[in-house]
């Protein structure tokens, strides 16, 4: 048996390291629906195609302390790039793994995002995943 979890929420990160993969802090979340740990932290690596319109991505979103999603690519990320001054994209991810709170895991996610000349970005992240009971 599994319980459903749904859940989407905002936040917005700053980069604190790293040139693929690249980490970031999360500051600035809030919970629109859904009962899950706060997300703390990101770490990822990117691979663009040539035209730097698509991605793939797989990587670790951390909730608080112990409490992780590791996720890799389910359908290639869109970027728009330069709509004024930020590139707007999303992404599906497919969850390969959890820790503490997520432990046993399956499920999606999809992130649609803006990234900000100055590095920061905001990113809205929509989830249906699947716990253990």
């Amino acid at each position: 048996m599994t319980r459903q979890i749904d859940f989407a929420y905002k936040h917005r990160l700053k980069p604190t390291g790293g040139n693929n993969p690249y980490t970031f802090e999360v500051y600035d979340a809030a919970m629109y629906t859904g009962n899950i740990p706060t997300i703390t932290g990101f770490t990822a690596k990117l691979a663009f195609n040539d035209r730097k319109d698509r991605f793939f991505e797989d990587g670790v979103i951390t909730y608080g302390d112990g409490n992780t999603i590791s996720f890799d690519t389910a359908e290639a990320g869109i970027v728009d790039l330069r709509e004024g001054d930020m590139d707007r994209g999303m992404i599906m991810w497919k969850i390969t793994g959890g820790t503490g709170f997520f432990e046993g895991v399956t499920g999606h996610i999809t992130s649609n995002f803006l990234d900000f000349e100055d590095g920061t970005s905001a990113d809205h992240h929509f989830g249906v995943v699947f716990l253990p009971e």
